[in-house]
């Protein structure tokens, strides 16, 4: 028997089941839970200070357990709060969270025992637990962050990246060389954070896999206004819905090329998408504000 036609038409249809979510209690920018980032700076630019941030202040009490992997986690007095903070998680002899070295063995058992809480949970109807891992300063294990299969036969982390959101599994990458973080993870990554980068081949990259969204001149602009001042970085929401809502200036507020008339609905709502032209100022609508005016600012070249 022929199914009857539908009122709607071609309509597509959305069914139940929709992903489990955990919006982030700070708002714009921040995505909600799981997400991904990916944190590109050479070294001393402040990458640290962001993973602090993002751990102990915007996502705080969000995750059941936090892994990190880092050759200066038990060094680095910056760290001292995060592994204050980590120590009540958990007893360190009996179940460690913090590790010098990325372990492969650790980090799929990881995922291993965070995907079977998580189908044990929906089988009871509960929700499952956020965890999160980190990554951090891993320029000298290309060994494995260019790898292309997951799993045993690859790497883990290819896995992490391309199956950790199915079972609540937030993901942060630290590197001081873009390039050295392979395709998979790069295109995977929600979030991204850029800081200014020495080696112009490294933005080259980040503004060619950007240029579907504005052309590459136009993000050459956005990335060097967001970097002009000591620390500051470049925010891009890479999952956002609109191209507006895609790049900031830091955490604060939003970086939108100036509008002409082409394109001047597409910042407001449209799917992102196209380029618009060279790029002759920068403008900056504060965080939050639900008008459209915006505050020209002039890029620097």
């Amino acid at each position: 028997m022929a199914p009857k036609p539908d009122t709607e038409g071609n309509k597509i249809h959305v069914y139940s089941g929709a992903a489990e979510t955990e919006p982030c209690p700070y708002g714009e920018p921040f995505a909600d839970l799981p997400t991904s980032f990916l944190l590109a700076a050479p070294t001393a630019s402040g990458k640290t200070m962001i993973i602090l941030n993002l751990l102990l202040r915007y996502y705080k009490d969000m995750f059941a357990r936090i892994w990190i992997f880092s050759p200066s986690i038990k060094l680095d007095p910056q760290y001292a709060p995060l592994r204050k903070y980590l120590e009540k998680m958990s007893d360190q002899d009996k179940e460690p969270l913090m590790f010098e070295d990325l372990n492969q063995a650790v980090l799929g058992k990881i995922l291993d025992d965070q995907r079977i809480i998580t189908e044990e949970c929906r089988k009871r109807k509960m929700k499952a637990p956020q965890v999160c891992v980190v990554l951090d300063d891993l320029a000298d294990r290309g060994d494995i962050l260019t790898k292309r299969q997951g799993g045993n036969q690859g790497s883990w982390l290819i896995s992490l990246a391309t199956r950790g959101r199915h079972f609540g599994v937030t993901w942060v990458i630290s590197s001081q060389v873009i390039n050295l973080v392979g395709t998979v993870l790069r295109k995977n990554v929600r979030c991204m954070c850029v800081w200014r980068l020495r080696n112009h081949k490294e933005v080259e990259t980040l503004c060619e896999e950007l240029s579907g969204v504005y052309d590459a001149k136009t993000i050459m602009e956005l990335y060097k206004y967001a970097t002009q001042d000591p620390f500051s970085f470049m925010f891009v929401r890479l999952d956002a819905k609109t191209r507006r809502d895609m790049f900031w200036l830091r955490f604060e507020s939003r970086l939108l090329p100036k509008e002409t008339e082409s394109d001047a609905d597409d910042d407001d709502g449209q799917p992102l998408g196209g380029g618009t032209g060279s790029l002759q100022q920068v403008c900056k609508a504060r965080q939050g504000s639900s008008t459209t005016a915006k505050q020209p600012v002039t890029a620097r070249s």
